[in-house]
C-alpha cells in the first residue's frame, strides 16, 4: 500500500536534492545535467498530478462509505485517518516543483504550462477537501460514544468493546494522536496558504512587475531579487520535507496499528502481498526514469536546445 506514496517522496527528495546541488555548483558546463532534471521534472510532476487526483477520489470515496467521519468512530477512526494522511501526504510534493519545472523555456511557454499545472493541482486539492472535512468531524464533531443525548453507546460499554477488540495490540497513545494531528493540519494550512498566495501573486503579477522593474533591473536589485527568491525556495523545501516526514511517520504508525488488529483478528494482512494498486503505482511513476535514460542516451541532440520539450 506504502509503495506509491514512497516513490513519490523519494522522486521530490532526488529531484529537489539535484536542484540545490546544480544551483550551488554553479557550473556553467551542467547543460546535460540541467537538461535531464528540467525534463525529469516535468514528467515527474504530471505523473504525481494524476497519482495524486486518484488517491483523493478514493480517498473520498472510501470516507463517503463511512458518511464522511460524521459518525466515524471506532474502527472507521483508523481508515478515517489513513485516507486524510495520503490525501495531504501526496499533494505536498507537489507543492514547488512548479518554480524550476520550465527551466530555460521561453516566458510565454513557461506561464502557459505553469497556468495549466496550477489548475490540475488546484483541483487535486478542491477534492481533498473530503478528506480534510472527515478528519475535522471525525475529531471536533459530537461522538456517538458516551453518556451524552444522542450516543448510541455507553463509555463503560464501549471500553469493555475497546479492551476485548485491541488485546495485545500496540494501540496509539494520545500523543501519538495528537502528534498526528498536528502534522496533518500543519499540512492542510501549509498548503492553503501556498495555493491562495499563488493565486494572489499571480492575479497581481503584471502590476508588480511594473512596480519592481526599476529596481530589479539595477545590480543590487538583480541580487536581492535572487537572494530572496533562493531563500524562500529553501524555506519552503524544508517546510515540505519536515512535513512530509511527519506524515510517512503517520501512515506507517496508523498502518502498524491496523496491521496489529488484523493479526490479532487472526487474519493475514493484505500489505503483505503485492495487489493491483502497487504494480499500478510503480509503473505510473516509470516515465520518469525512461525519460531520463532516453535523454542521457540523447544527450547530444538536445543539450545545444534551449527550447526543449
Amino acid at each position: 500500500m506504502a509503495t506509491g506514496y514512497v516513490i513519490e517522496i523519494t522522486i521530490y527528495v532526488a529531484v529537489v536534492a539535484a536542484f540545490a546541488w546544480l544551483h550551488i555548483s554553479q557550473n556553467p558546463k551542467q547543460q546535460v545535467a540541467k537538461l535531464l532534471l528540467a525534463n525529469a521534472t516535468k514528467t515527474f510532476f504530471d505523473s504525481a498530478l494524476f497519482y495524486t487526483f486518484s488517491i483523493q477520489l478514493a480517498s473520498t470515496i472510501t470516507l463517503a462509505q463511512a458518511n464522511f467521519g460524521v459518525t466515524a468512530d471506532g474502527m472507521e477512526a483508523i481508515t478515517m485517518k489513513i485516507a486524510w494522511t495520503v490525501s495531504t501526504m501526496t499533494l505536498l510534493p507537489l507543492l514547488k516543483p512548479a518554480i524550476f519545472v520550465d527551466t530555460g523555456l521561453p516566458s510565454a511557454k513557461s506561464r502557459a504550462r505553469e497556468g495549466e499545472r496550477f489548475l490540475l493541482f488546484v483541483l487535486c486539492w478542491m477534492v481533498s477537501y473530503f478528506p480534510f472535512f472527515s478528519q475535522m468531524a471525525g475529531t471536533f464533531g459530537r461522538s456517538q460514544i458516551g453518556d451524552n443525548a444522542g450516543a448510541v453507546i455507553s463509555s463503560i460499554d464501549w471500553n469493555k468493546i475497546y479492551d476485548a477488540c485491541f488485546s495485545g495490540v500496540e494501540t496509539l497513545s494520545e500523543q501519538d494522536q495528537n502528534a498526528m494531528l498536528g502534522f496533518g493540519i500543519t499540512s492542510w494550512l501549509v498548503i492553503i496558504v501556498i495555493v491562495v498566495s499563488w493565486m494572489i501573486i499571480s492575479s497581481l503579477k503584471e502590476q508588480l512587475e511594473k512596480v519592481t522593474k526599476i529596481v530589479k533591473d539595477g545590480p543590487i536589485g538583480k541580487h536581492t531579487d535572487r537572494v530572496r527568491t533562493i531563500f524562500s525556495w529553501s524555506l519552503l523545501n524544508f517546510v515540505v520535507l519536515l512535513l512530509l516526514l511527519g506524515q510517512l511517520w503517520t501512515f506507517f504508525r496508523l498502518q502498524r496499528f491496523q496491521r496489529g488488529m488484523v493479526l490479532a483478528a487472526g487474519r493475514d494482512p493484505a500489505d503483505n502481498h503485492w495487489s493491483f494498486g502497487q504494480i499500478v503505482s510503480v509503473v505510473l511513476f516509470m516515465p520518469v526514469l525512461v525519460e531520463v535514460m532516453f535523454l542521457w542516451k540523447r544527450r547530444s541532440l538536445y543539450v545545444s536546445i534551449n527550447d526543449s520539450l
